[in-house]
């Protein structure tokens, strides 16, 4: 016999000996079995055995063959456009857009006699829309908690943007080790 199956023969003796030490109840027992080396996993022995064994890791991009470098640097391009839209059309930034368009429209409605000739003084003396202060504090709150979401919006998509065009770099690195 091989030392690797003198191993096994003594760890399956090691488990008999302790199955037959635990009491004959019927009620399900639990045992854990550490084995040491690369070898991780645990046993757990009842009415069923249960083998949990060490998760896959993921292959780095030297690892992978060309097709699938170009698959992956696709999905990444498309994860940028997606937080791309994702920042750029949120509730927040569509908000303050209108909020901006409404406010330009405003100021281009109260000048507007202006193109036909009445002096700037009068327009400012007598203007054509009284904007109450009130109604003045509740569209600066408004754009305040707009743009404060918005910001936080936007820092968690631009590091998406970087993180995945950092991956695109490494990508395109090993995709030109591979052509040359």
């Amino acid at each position: 016999m091989s030392n690797s199956q003198d191993n096994v023969t003594d760890l399956a003796n090691q488990l008999a000996e302790t199955l037959s030490q635990l009491p004959d109840d019927g009620k399900e027992r639990q045992l854990t079995v550490t084995i040491g080396g690369s070898n991780h996993g645990t046993v757990v022995m009842g009415s069923q055995i249960t083998i949990n064994t060490e998760s896959k890791r993921t292959r780095s991009p030297g690892e992978m063959r060309s097709d699938e470098l170009y698959e992956l640097k696709n999905r990444y391009v498309s994860e940028i456009y997606s937080a791309r839209r994702k920042k750029w059309v949120s509730t927040p930034a569509i908000v303050m857009l209108m909020m901006m368009i409404f406010l330009v429209s405003l100021l281009l409605w109260c000048f507007s006699p202006l193109l036909s000739g009445v002096p700037l003084r009068v327009i400012l003396s007598h203007p054509p829309v009284m904007i109450n202060e009130s109604i003045l504090l509740i569209w600066v709150i408004i754009f305040a908690a707009s743009a404060y979401f918005f910001d936080k919006i936007r820092k968690v998509q631009d590091r998406l943007i970087r993180n995945n065009k950092e991956y695109i770099e490494s990508i395109d690195v090993e995709l030109s080790r591979k052509s040359s």
